[in-house]
């Protein structure tokens, strides 16, 4: 799975993200993001462990707010360059180290306070084996935060469609993947529908997109701008029929 996500985050894409701007990264606002501190009880110097990091916004904001220490994993050489390069950007190298890593075959030592997940679950088959992973790089008393898709049972064309577009495993019930968290003995402290987040997040993606659509084609073609608008349509149209839904979640370790 992990060459497969590597094409999905590649130089093109990363293009067009710095073209439509901040909405490539992810469906959490900022209050989200506030949410998240207040519940972990953000510190200075609390260890966050952040898997699947892409350009490190959300990480650079953590460190720029409430001055916590940042390991960020990515496995798309591309978007490690662009991490490092908004890292430096910001002067926050002291506060946020970014490495080029597949976390599936690495072994991290460290132990974390929060572990960030964010889009990542979704593209293994095995929710049990991913969790029991997410925890073991976790501190006693510590989190898990993630967003993943779910599967609904509507529309397999477009469950199918979506898959292909963006490299993604098999999404689970919502049954299914609350009973792969409990099985690591990780408390859900929130499990929250965030269909409407993810919706939201495409929706603005796709105007952009669409604004841009001559800034991206000299960028980067004709035929990487048409794939990534027919991806975000797929992601909308699945959504909005409810062949997948979102969810985000807060896991007590």
């Amino acid at each position: 799975m992990s060459e497969n996500v590597k094409t999905v985050y590649n130089d093109s894409s990363l293009k067009i993200s710095k073209i439509i701007g901040r909405l490539y990264s992810n469906s959490l606002t900022e209050e989200v993001f506030k949410e998240i501190a207040t519940t972990c009880n953000f510190q200075k110097n609390l260890r966050i462990l952040d898997i699947g990091c892409g350009n490190a916004n959300a990480a650079i904001w953590f460190a720029k707010n409430y001055h916590v220490n940042v390991k960020g994993i990515d496995l798309s050489p591309s978007m490690v360059a662009q991490a490092r390069e908004n890292i430096e950007y910001e002067k926050l190298n002291d506060q946020i180290q970014i490495s080029e890593m597949d976390f599936q075959s690495s072994f991290i030592e460290e132990k974390f306070d929060v572990i960030f997940a964010i889009d990542v679950a979704m593209y293994f088959e095995n929710k049990k084996e991913l969790y029991g992973k997410l925890r073991s790089f976790g501190s006693s008393g510590g989190w898990i935060v993630t967003t993943d898709y779910i599967s609904k049972g509507g529309r397999p064309d477009l469950q199918a469609n979506l898959i292909s577009k963006w490299a993604l495993a098999i999404p689970p019930t919502l049954d299914v993947l609350k009973n792969s968290i409990l099985f690591n003995r990780v408390d859900i402290h929130k499990l929250q529908d965030a269909s409407s987040w993810q919706l939201g997040h495409w929706e603005q993606v796709k105007n952009r997109v669409l604004e841009c659509r001559a800034e991206i084609i000299t960028a980067v073609g004709e035929d990487s701008y048409r794939a990534y608008l027919d991806a975000a349509s797929q992601i909308i149209s699945s959504i909005n029929e409810s062949a997948h839904g979102y969810v985000f979640t807060m896991l007590k370790i």
